[in-house]
């Protein structure tokens, strides 16, 4: 329970924190409080651990869909064994959930373009959108999504079919206006955002040598492939 100010640059008496959407947090609270011999922390490793699994194994499903049993095998692996994933599989943060919806919204949107079964859409446009909740930037799924609509529709034939244009609308629809709804919801409390420009170049890094240091020095380099390359 943070009371200060430092992250927003506000007063924050109510220690208020308005970032992503509270699924990995409800879902510890409840745990914790169900099953009180084990600790809240523990509980919220165990949920970032399962979350990891899931995705592993959907990113097994992907792999093994579009290229081969092989293919799935190594992309669990690599996913779970290099050493920035080691640790960010076991870390207290909503991250690890937020990608597992972005790949379970994956898998059900190949598996539609395979099938035609309505259900994988379904599936596909409320994991998305819980993903967006919980971090916009896995609003990038979206590309792959693009791919495979184009890949089996095509342009041409998208843009003269109606059904596909308002099936797409209401996909889109079910995936961002949760999304904005919460954003709108979180601009209530200005105290509880924590500063965020510098993610848009707000202080005006992005390429500088500084900056490039810091994408492939720091974070491939040595938080995502451990120093020595592994």
């Amino acid at each position: 329970h943070d009371v200060s100010g430092i992250q927003s640059g506000i007063k924050n008496p109510e220690g208020i924190r308005m970032v992503e959407f509270p699924f990995y947090n409800a879902l510890n609270a409840i745990l914790a409080g169900t099953f009180t011999n084990i600790s809240l922390e523990v509980w919220a490793r165990l949920i970032t651990i399962s979350c990891a699994i899931i995705t592993a194994f959907f990113l097994y499903l992907i792999g093994k869909r579009v290229l081969g049993t092989w293919a799935g095998l190594l992309t669990a692996f690599f996913y779970l064994l290099i050493p920035y994933n080691i640790y960010f599989t076991r870390v207290i943060l909503p991250d690890p959930m937020g990608v597992m919806f972005g790949v379970v919204s994956l898998w059900s949107f190949l598996e539609f373009t395979r099938s035609d079964k309505k259900y994988l859409l379904i599936t596909s446009a409320i994991f998305f959108a819980m993903a967006l909740l919980i971090k916009p930037y896995l609003g990038f799924y979206l590309f792959p999504i693009i791919y495979l609509a184009l890949k089996k529709y095509g342009m041409k034939s998208f843009f003269k079919n109606k059904k596909l244009i308002i099936g797409t609308i209401i996909y889109l629809a079910v995936v961002f206006v949760p999304f904005f709804i919460w954003r709108g919801w979180e601009a209530k409390f200005p105290e509880g955002i924590p500063f965020y420009k510098w993610a848009f170049n707000g202080n005006l890094i992005r390429f500088k040598p500084s900056w490039w240091y810091w994408i492939f020095g720091e974070r491939l380099g040595h938080l995502i492939l451990g120093s020595l390359g592994m």
